[in-house]
């Protein structure tokens, strides 16, 4: 599982130096997640802040790359590593097709849709744990994951100084979940 990351990572290096009017890279940190339904999970959150527990901290890190294909629209792809709710290791691997608008001042707004694979630890071990039908488990029972043909992202980037912006993104997991990550991206201010 490592080579195809590294010859993804190893193109996108390649690619980026001929295509650079054409890239945009990008680390997110990945940080809040918001839970606006009744979770029988919640007592397995983490870091939450808020007694309803509806407010969760996630620590970890997402890579983007998106290549801009024609004017305003673009492909992306995100490869995110981060501890879940519960504290336990996750992953989240996105690709989707985007429209991207000009705010003037208030720098760019990115709608985007595609598919999306989530992965993490399994819960099943915690005791009390309610299967909620979200999450298949894996043969192994070391896993959950989740696909989704259809997942969504919104973005804001401001433009800094030397091609480099500060990105904003909101992925709705409607209606379960919200998920914040700031970051930074590289790339030609347009």
């Amino acid at each position: 599982m490592r080579i195809p990351r590294s010859l993804f990572f190893l193109s996108l290096v390649l690619f980026s130096v001929s295509l650079r009017a054409q890239l945009y890279v990008g680390i997110k940190f990945m940080g809040l997640s918001f839970h606006p339904g009744k979770n029988t999970n919640a007592q397995f959150y983490d870091v939450t802040i808020g007694k309803k527990k509806k407010l969760v901290l996630n620590f970890g890190v997402a890579l983007t790359a998106e290549y801009m294909v024609y004017r305003n629209f673009s492909v992306k792809y995100d490869q995110a590593l981060f501890r879940d709710c519960a504290g336990k290791f996750a992953g989240m691997s996105m690709f989707n097709v985007r429209y991207t608008i000009d705010m003037r001042d208030l720098g760019l707004g990115s709608a985007g849709i595609g598919p999306f694979f989530f992965y993490r630890k399994t819960w099943t071990d915690f005791d009390g744990y309610d299967d909620e039908g979200f999450f298949r488990l894996g043969k192994n029972r070391k896993w959950q994951t989740k696909f989704v043909w259809y997942g969504g992202e919104l973005e804001h980037d401001y433009p800094l100084k030397n091609s480099w912006w500060i990105s904003t993104n909101l992925l709705p997991g409607i209606p379960v979940v919200y998920a914040l990550a700031p970051g930074m991206r590289y790339g030609p201010v347009r």
